[in-house]
């Protein structure tokens, strides 16, 4: 078990190192805590001027939401409608997963360091290792806000407005991040299951696919806290999947699972 107590000499290095030019959130990395507000804490305790977290001079595509005309720009703001938010009070926007390799194509996408920028830390009840990111960047958090984001983003999700063409790819990182592909009980068939705090939000994600499919929408249910919807029959669950699944970057756990029970009949 490691204890987070700080000590004279944690403070005396968290300082130390601040004062050497690295961004909290690198010198969080090398400490037992969780968060950049003990650093914080540490510097305003002692006295220490704390820089503009905007001057942080690492490479990031500043224009990227800019203009959503890629597949993997909306699969990217897909995975940013799920599991991003903007922070309060900052310009600067974040990004956690418990998949490693969504965290590292939103990097590559970004241009951004994810070494340097990434921290890793456990969830304390399924002991899987996280990944989060903080960008500091004002024209990515104000195109987000164009884009529909609002602080807080819980329970206030939504679906933005984009070129039609890539309505599969953001369904398919909005899936990535906040939906489950499930394989049924007793028949060899799985089923697909979006997640929100917004029924809202799923109400448009129905529309969306019934508008490119002509499928209708499920019924909205409460799962615990929050909402879903699923589709389970079969043949709506395989047309769903050929159009997201189209050969772009994909989480490949999820698009296996259906190409194993809902893709066979339609591989050729």
């Amino acid at each position: 078990m490691t204890f987070r107590i700080m000590t004279i000499e944690l403070e005396r290095e968290i300082i130390k190192a601040y004062k050497t030019g690295k961004p909290a959130s690198e010198i969080l990395h090398t400490l037992p805590f969780k968060t950049t507000k003990t650093i914080y804490d540490v510097l305003r305790r002692n006295n220490i001027d704390i820089r503009d977290q905007t001057d942080y001079k690492y490479e990031r595509d500043s224009t990227y939401f800019s203009k959503i005309n890629t597949s993997n720009k909306a699969y990217i703001l897909g995975l940013m409608i799920t599991d991003g938010w903007l922070i309060k009070d900052r310009d600067a926007v974040g990004f956690s997963s418990t998949d490693r390799v969504l965290t590292e194509f939103l990097c590559t996408e970004l241009k951004i360091d994810f070494s340097h920028i990434v921290k890793t830390n456990q969830h304390k009840d399924n002991h899987q290792t996280g990944y989060q990111i903080q960008v500091y960047d004002k024209m990515i958090k104000s195109d987000l806000i164009r884009l529909g984001f609002t602080c807080p983003k819980s329970f206030h999700e939504f679906l933005p407005y984009i070129d039609s063409q890539l309505s599969p790819d953001l369904i398919r990182g909005i899936i990535d991040g906040d939906g489950c592909i499930h394989k049924l009980s007793n028949v060899e068939q799985a089923d697909i299951i979006i997640y929100s705090g917004s029924v809202l939000f799923l109400k448009q994600i129905g529309s969306c696919i019934d508008y490119h499919l002509s499928i209708p929408t499920p019924n909205i249910l409460r799962s615990s806290s929050i909402f879903k919807i699923y589709y389970s029959r079969k043949d709506y669950v395989e047309d769903i999947g050929r159009w997201i699944w189209n050969g772009n970057f994909c989480l490949d756990r999820k698009k296996s699972i259906w190409e194993k029970y809902c893709g066979k009949s339609n591989s050729n």
